[in-house]
């Protein structure tokens, strides 16, 4: 679809598949947490979502944290943001500083796309810092407890983001989020 697509039909899709995410998460707990270009039909400017085989509904509780969670970070609410990493499971044992520090890293790099309400273009750029992040400066800060819920919400978006990656436009992802 990406490469015969023009700009106006390429953020159409994109636009349509980030709302579906965002709502599959946001209103109804569920996700397809294979999101890759193959999962999808494009016809015109619909939008067929295929393979469901790797689909979970969340504990509404672990969404609701995980939005509270999101909403403290954009705002820069360190001691929320703090508290609520705590509530969904995250801990170490070995760095007292590890939540405050990982604030910082959330906002670069993980809500930067929806931090503020101006468009961005998720790049491949993007995703190897997004990676590099998650192993350089989370898997490496050692005896890091990561709620299992948290792994596939971040697969998720990864997939989602290399699909916004491979069509190339810029959104308002912050619009689109809220």
């Amino acid at each position: 679809f990406a490469p015969q697509a023009d700009e106006p039909e390429r953020k159409k899709i994109a636009e349509i598949i980030w709302k579906f995410h965002c709502e599959a998460i946001n209103r109804y707990a569920i996700f397809n947490a294979d999101p890759h270009p193959g999962n999808y039909i494009i016809v015109d400017d619909k939008v067929a979502i295929i393979d469901f085989r790797f689909c979970k509904a969340w504990d509404p509780t672990f969404i609701d944290l995980w939005k509270k969670q999101t909403l403290a970070g954009c705002r820069g609410d360190e001691a929320g943001f703090i508290q609520l990493t705590r509530e969904m499971g995250f801990f170490t044992t070995n760095d007292q500083n590890f939540l405050k520090n990982l604030l910082p890293i959330y906002q670069d790099v993980f809500y930067r796309p929806w931090i503020s309400d101006r468009n961005f273009r998720i790049t491949h750029q993007y995703l190897k810092q997004y990676l590099r992040t998650i192993f350089e400066k989370i898997v490496s800060a050692g005896d890091v407890h990561v709620p299992i819920e948290f792994l596939a919400l971040t697969r998720l978006y990864f997939e989602v983001f290399a699909i916004m990656a491979h069509l190339d436009i810029e959104l308002n992802y912050y619009q689109l989020t809220i």
